[in-house]
């Protein structure tokens, strides 16, 4: 009797799992395939080109920081408060623990309270690699035109800006859904490193 009744069950359950696996399973397949395109899509998006800048106005028409900017993926910090640079501090330190193998990011910061600015400074001369933060110290003019020219919302106060100098997204680094964004399009920003050209040399009969 029970191996009657355990003869039906397993009957049941080949009837049961055959649909699942030819129905169910590219069901659940498309569905992640689906929903994986729809994010990459949302991300073309949120990082589609908003403005342009340039490299003179991002080094505050300094040529020696001009030079250290070229070529490289910007994260732009405006702030005029210890407390906003103590957050900013965090970001590039999680940046380093997600990057820390590239050299073409560079995060600027761009700040006129002087003091809170020095001891930033001192912090940042104390990290690993701290050749990819440069500091900016700004009068309050140049700050507003800084701010003007970045056209940044006043709830902002960060920028990607592409190797191209082209500006990709606004963030605030106080809200955690801009930041969980920011990581996600930075790997997108970054330039495609093409592999070695292989060419093929035949040796020469002998």
């Amino acid at each position: 009797m029970k191996d009657v009744f355990g003869h039906k069950i397993f009957n049941f359950l080949k009837i049961l799992i055959l649909p699942i696996f030819f129905i169910g399973f590219p069901f659940i397949s498309y569905y992640y395939l689906k929903t994986g395109f729809n994010y990459q899509l949302s991300v073309i998006e949120e990082i589609a080109v908003k403005d342009s800048t340039s490299l003179d106005v991002l080094a505050v028409f300094d040529a020696e920081r001009r030079e250290q900017l070229e070529q490289k993926v910007i994260i732009t910090c405006l702030t005029q408060d210890q407390e906003s640079l103590e957050n900013f501090l965090k970001l590039f330190r999680d940046s380093q623990k997600q990057f820390g193998d590239r050299n073409d990011l560079l995060f600027v910061v761009y700040a006129n309270n002087f003091d809170s600015m020095e001891r930033f400074s001192e912090r940042v001369a104390a990290l690993r690699r701290p050749e990819e933060v440069m500091t900016v110290e700004v009068d309050a003019d140049q700050y507003a035109s800084l701010r003007k020219e970045l056209k940044l919302a006043d709830s902002d106060n960060l920028v990607l800006i592409d190797v191209e100098s082209k500006i990709r997204n606004y963030y605030n680094y106080n809200n955690k859904e801009d930041l969980a964004k920011l990581g996600g399009h930075i790997v997108k920003v970054f330039p495609f490193i093409k592999s070695p050209e292989f060419e093929y040399k035949p040796s020469s009969e002998k």
